[in-house]
């Protein structure tokens, strides 16, 4: 049973329950409108011209995903019921982009979303509206809660100190050392691409994808203090989000992780390094 509905825009927060316990002063929906169905083949079949059938595809895609949100609500008296209606206008302004998040049994999965219409039905007799939101995400899937994980560059362990049984009379293998690996598990079912950030101060890094072979490696100094970001599925390297830095990656191995897989990922540091310098991978489960 899906619990609640969540619209997050710039103008407010709209939440949309789906347990009719107390039907007065609140916003309910009674449809979902293919928000679970997968969006649609992006597929031009080419026809054979002096043959039969069609010509084979290498890789067939999706479309944009589009979806109707249906629902009502009842006011205790008709200007509680305008009220809302001239919230529920504010917040769901035609054109306006918006993070729609649907939680059920499963867990919450979002879409980031464009609103194209969302006509109401009042009654003043029954002090109550219908409403449908009509929306289009260009994105085909739906995304769970975001996750990170965090590598720091290798540092090999310490040994034995000697004597044996100095101190507290046990023997002491030294201080830790850092492996520079971490793991990016995907639980949805749909492959992601996993967001890189690299803090400095480093002369540049690498990163590794051990499961695939997939290598990354960026060429220039990052000062103690900044960050490098990269976009996987776009390609593009950014420092501190503002310069386009894409030229520097001299090595452009882009690796995604399919649906129920678990990539193991190496980071290491290129040149000499100051303050902390540290991994963060970011993803986000996806489904179609």
């Amino acid at each position: 049973m899906v619990a609640r509905v969540t619209f997050q825009a710039e103008a407010g927060v709209l939440v949309l329950e789906g347990e009719f316990s107390a039907p007065a002063g609140i916003l309910y929906y009674d449809d979902l409108g293919d928000w679970y169905t997968a969006a649609e083949a992006k597929h031009t079949p080419a026809e054979r011209p002096h043959g039969d059938g069609t010509f084979g595809t290498a890789r067939v895609l999706r479309a944009g995903a589009a979806f109707t949100f249906t629902g009502w609500y009842q006011g205790g008296t008709w200007a509680e019921t305008l009220e809302q209606i001239a919230e529920f206008n504010r917040i769901l302004r035609p054109l306006s982009t918006l993070l729609v998040t649907v939680e059920d049994d499963r867990g919450a999965t979002s879409r980031e979303v464009i609103v194209h219409a969302s006509p109401v039905r009042e009654n003043m007799e029954s002090r109550d509206f219908t409403f449908a939101i009509d929306m289009t995400s260009e994105d085909p899937l739906r995304y769970g809660s975001p996750r990170s994980n965090v590598a720091y560059p290798p540092v090999s362990g310490g040994g034995l100190t000697f004597p044996l049984g100095t101190g507290a009379g046990y023997w002491d293998f030294g201080a830790d050392g850092e492996s520079g690996r971490m793991s990016v598990t995907n639980d949805g079912t749909a492959p992601v691409w996993p967001y890189l950030e690299v803090s400095g101060g480093v002369g540049g890094f690498v990163v590794t994808d051990i499961t695939t072979g997939e290598t990354l490696r960026f060429e220039r100094v990052i000062p103690d203090g900044s960050r490098v970001t990269i976009d996987q599925r776009t390609g593009r390297a950014t420092i501190d989000g503002q310069s386009d830095v894409s030229i520097h990656l001299t090595a452009r191995g882009f690796f995604s992780v399919g649906p129920g897989e678990t990539h193991l990922i190496q980071f290491a540091t290129i040149g000499t390094s100051s303050g902390s310098p540290r991994l963060t991978i970011t993803w986000a489960p996806a489904y179609h």
